[in-house]
C-alpha cells in the first residue's frame, strides 16, 4: 500500500496555509479559524475515504473536527455571557 502522504508535518502546514488564507487586516476571528479547520478536515477526510482501511474512523473525525465550527456559531448566538462561555466550552 502507498503511503498518501498524509503525516502529521503536512497537515501542520496545510493548517498554518490556511490560516493565512484567512488573514484580514486584524487577525482571523474564531469563526474564519473554524471554517479553515473544517475545510482541512474535509480534505483529510477524502484522502482517507481512498483507502478501504479506516473508513469509520474517518467519519467520526469528519463529524467531530466539523462540530466545532457549528458549536462556534451557535455560541455567536448565545442569550448571554454566561450562554456564550457554556456553548464555546463544548467547541474546545
Amino acid at each position: 500500500m502507498k503511503s498518501e502522504g498524509l503525516g502529521v508535518g503536512m497537515v501542520k502546514t496545510n493548517v498554518a496555509a490556511e490560516y493565512k488564507k484567512t488573514e484580514t487586516s486584524a487577525r482571523p476571528d474564531i469563526l474564519e479559524k473554524t471554517l479553515a479547520f473544517s475545510v482541512l478536515a474535509v480534505n483529510l477526510y477524502r484522502k482517507i475515504m481512498r483507502n478501504d482501511s479506516g473508513q469509520v474512523i474517518a467519519r467520526q473525525f469528519l463529524r467531530a473536527a466539523t462540530s466545532i465550527g457549528a458549536n462556534v456559531h451557535e455560541a455567536q448566538a448565545g442569550q448571554s455571557r454566561a450562554d456564550f462561555i457554556a456553548k464555546v466550552s463544548i467547541a474546545y
